[in-house]
Order: structure tokens, then C-alpha cells, then sequence
């Protein structure tokens, strides 16, 4: 039985939903945290599982890891895809506005490492993490 399992933040839309599908076509078990339940256990039954999380919250990436281990045991590559920003119009665009998006662009992928990493170490010390930066 193949127990790989892909964790992808924002797997249920757009570019991590093709992430998610690319995942599932190589035969790997796909837990996707986003903000919205797509429907992605119904479209790919005993292949995904979803979680609804906010990558902003440390411990949702906790959590992520959790599903994965308690579902296949098993977690081998941690695509962090989802995103959070802010948008202004440009003439409202000021250095506070490049330097907090920096700074939350920075937190997201720093909490997918360290929620991963972290609580991945109990089980198993050899993964992948990848992140796209959207």
C-alpha cells in the first residue's frame, strides 16, 4: 500500500488545486488546509482530505500535520501555497504597505516550516517542504 501523503495550503483553488491534482496523479494522499471546502473529499474520494485553516494561525499548520500522520501515517511533502495579503490602490501604496506584506508573506511560510518541521519530527525526520510564493 502507498502511504505518500502531500500537505498543500490552499490545494482547493487555482494554482494549489492543480498542485493537489498533479499530487493525486502520482499517487499520493493529499491533505489541502485552505479557508473554503471546495468539495475536494467528494471530487477525490479516500484521496484528499481538507481542513479549514488559516495559514496565519501557527497551530492550523499543527493541525495539518496531525491529519496527515492520524489518516496514512505517513508525510512527505509540505507545499505551502496558500497566501494572504493586502491590497490598496496604487496611489495609497506607501513603504508600511511593502514592508507589512514582506513581513506577512515572511510569517505564512515561516509557520508552514515550522509547523511541519516541528511537529513532523516526532514521527519521522526525512521530508520535503516546497513553497510557492504567489
Amino acid at each position: 500500500m502507498n502511504n505518500r501523503t502531500a500537505i498543500i495550503t490552499g490545494g482547493n483553488k487555482g494554482i494549489g488545486l492543480n498542485i493537489t491534482e498533479a499530487f493525486i496523479k502520482s499517487n499520493y494522499k493529499v491533505v489541502v488546509g485552505a479557508r473554503n471546502d471546495t468539495g475536494l473529499e467528494k471530487r477525490f474520494p479516500g484521496k484528499t482530505r481538507f481542513l479549514k485553516m488559516d495559514v496565519k494561525n501557527e497551530q492550523d499548520h499543527f493541525r495539518l500535520v496531525k491529519l496527515s500522520m492520524d489518516w496514512t501515517g505517513s508525510l512527505d511533502v509540505y507545499v505551502n501555497n496558500a497566501g494572504f495579503s493586502e491590497w490598496r490602490p496604487i496611489e495609497k501604496i506607501d513603504e508600511f504597505f511593502f514592508s507589512s506584506n514582506d513581513r506577512n508573506k515572511f510569517v505564512r511560510n515561516f509557520l508552514g516550516m515550522q509547523g511541519s518541521s516541528g511537529s513532523y519530527a516526532k514521527w519521522r525526520s526525512n521530508y520535503q517542504y516546497f513553497q510557492y510564493c504567489g
